[in-house]
């Protein structure tokens, strides 16, 4: 397999992490709307920074290798 080959395999596997991180943004913001309405706000909360913050640190890991 070529290096050009490696790369496109690569960049398609981090194309589907940031889909699934996606939607699991979606359903986690779902959640929110949802627990909101319960008035249960503090571990959504929790678990919304939790997921911001590795979606942050996915991307930065993604920016330092040269990938994005």
């Amino acid at each position: 397999m070529s290096d050009i080959d490696m790369n496109q395999a690569l960049a398609k596997k981090l194309d589907a992490e940031i889909v699934s991180l996606h939607a699991t943004t979606m359903k986690l913001h779902a959640e929110t709307m949802n627990l909101r309405t319960q008035k249960i706000w503090y571990p959504v909360f929790v678990a919304g920074t939790l997921l911001a913050g590795g979606a942050g640190a996915l991307a930065l890991i993604l920016r330092l290798t040269g990938v994005i």
